[in-house]
């Protein structure tokens, strides 16, 4: 079997590269290099004064699973920048779906090369891992794994840790808690590798027994230094939780729907819970959607940063477009870097 494309190491530089896995990252000053950029622009944006620095390039947003924050904040940053956007929903209805769907059978790479000719970079978001890894292979332009499978999310990986920095003031030596499904959960599985790039973290998975992390990626974390540990009761880590990431048991991964009916309830955060037990500053965020692990109330508490991501999650994406396409914000309007300076 071959092995899956994982797109060159950031190390080589990020003009005309992919972005499919956090595991391009080498170290976190390549991190470091997004997020100066996604806090500039994000600096500008509140000040209506972003430069339309894509205009004259062409990005083609695709969504092959549903999606509402991913899908829409990707079009609105790369229109925010002045770039032409083309976002499609429902990839069955081209001509790479099933011809019972009304497609017409073509294969995903004639798909991605023939986007290659009219485009400049592809958002991709597919129900199959690796399926954007086969895309970004034949592609002759850049292509941002924007979810593949229970495989990764890497911009949403880098919109969480750009959140946990930007709250917490640091990563390093933060206890982070990932809650819920830790088998499936393509986000959370982006996030912890992006963790093991800092100092002294501790990750704690939070999870039903059956859905604990798969065993190749707790393995590849320990040979990085990231101390992980395991736990099915949630009230047995807030009380040293720096930050909780909450995601949800997701139905479209479990074949099996008994299965999914057993453990989509598994957890229930409510303030109460967090008056007693969360770590004094400690802060919650969650991927979304939230399904029934946070209650309304947790919702709008103000330790939830869970809007602040998605609205940090368009600046991350606007800073990976510029970074992948080699544009830049004009030196006179990059911004002080505030609480990230720091590595």
């Amino acid at each position: 079997m071959a092995e899956i494309y994982q797109g060159e190491p950031f190390s080589n530089g990020f003009e005309g590269n992919d972005l499919l896995s956090i595991d391009q990252f080498g170290d976190r000053s390549e991190l470091q290099t997004v997020f100066d950029l996604a806090f500039s622009m994000r600096s500008l944006a509140r000040e209506r004064k972003l430069p339309r620095i894509l205009s004259g390039y062409s990005v083609f947003n695709m969504a092959g699973e549903a999606s509402t924050r991913t899908l829409f904040s990707t079009d609105i940053a790369m229109r925010n920048l002045g770039a032409d956007v083309t976002t499609v929903q429902d990839m069955s209805k081209m001509s790479m779906g099933g011809e019972e769907e009304g497609g017409k059978g073509e294969s995903l790479q004639d798909t991605v090369k023939t986007l290659s000719q009219l485009y400049d970079i592809i958002f991709m978001r597919h129900k199959e891992v690796g399926a954007v890894s086969v895309a970004a292979e034949a592609a002759s332009i850049p292509v941002v794994n924007s979810g593949d499978g229970s495989g990764e999310h890497p911009t949403q990986a880098l919109l969480d840790l750009f959140t946990i920095k930007d709250t917490m003031g640091a990563i390093d030596g933060l206890e982070v808690t990932v809650l819920g499904d830790n088998l499936y959960s393509r986000a959370n599985h982006s996030l912890v590798k992006g963790l093991a790039l800092y100092e002294r973290v501790i990750v704690n998975y939070v999870s039903p027994q059956e859905l604990m992390p798969p065993q190749s990626l707790v393995d590849s974390l320990t040979t990085r230094g990231l101390q992980q540990r395991f736990f099915t009761d949630v009230r047995d880590v807030l009380p040293t939780t720096d930050f909780l990431m909450g995601s949800r048991v997701q139905a479209v991964r479990y074949k099996n729907k008994a299965v999914y009916e057993r453990f989509k309830d598994s957890y229930k955060i409510t303030t109460e819970m967090l008056d007693a037990l969360l770590k004094d500053g400690g802060l919650i965020g969650h991927a979304m959607p939230v399904k029934s692990e946070y209650t309304e109330a947790v919702k709008d508490d103000p330790r939830n940063v869970m809007y602040q991501q998605v609205n940090n999650g368009k600046h991350i994406r606007q800073a990976i477009a510029a970074l992948l396409l080699g544009k830049s914000l004009p030196s006179l309007e990059s911004k002080p870097y505030s609480l990230l300076t720091e590595l």
